[in-house]
């Protein structure tokens, strides 16, 4: 799966801030919906707060992988964000997070959900983090996507 066809660079926010988990969730469903033009946020917020009841989707080393299915959703949809304070998100590690990607996927389409899940964990295997953690612009960070997203 190659991250670039997922990602929009629209959806990259290489200066993102936040206080808490939750402030994070908040925050990064508000814009992507927004830009999206997803009529109802709640259902998006709601959707990765049922997935962190499940289990927090920090996976350490300052990397978090909020994601849920959305009813109505045509595509996949895949949102990539940075902090470059880190944010409180109860990490098992308790090292904050600094980098975000947030996984949206239609209802139906649970083996593309976790086939992006996988390249998503791939991806930052091969050195993703630290490559996004220099990158200061959008383009920067979707030219990382492009050249390297492919598994």
């Amino acid at each position: 799966m190659d991250l670039a066809s997922l990602a929009k660079p629209q959806l990259i926010f290489p200066d993102f801030e936040a206080k808490s988990r939750d402030g994070a969730l908040r925050a990064l469903t508000e814009r992507i919906c927004r830009i999206l033009g997803l009529a109802d946020p709640d259902v998006v917020l709601s959707a990765l707060r049922e997935r962190e009841e499940l289990g927090s989707t920090a996976l350490g080393d300052g990397l978090a992988v909020p994601h849920g299915r959305i009813r109505g959703l045509r595509d996949i949809v895949l949102a990539v964000a940075v902090s470059r304070q880190g944010v409180d998100y109860g990490a098992e590690d308790g090292r904050p997070v600094r980098v975000f990607f947030v996984l949206l996927s239609p209802q139906e389409s649970a083996g593309r959900h976790l086939k992006a899940l996988a390249a998503v964990s791939e991806w930052m295997n091969r050195g993703g983090r630290e490559r996004l953690l220099k990158a200061r612009k959008p383009e920067e960070i979707y030219e990382l996507l492009c050249a390297n997203g492919r598994v």
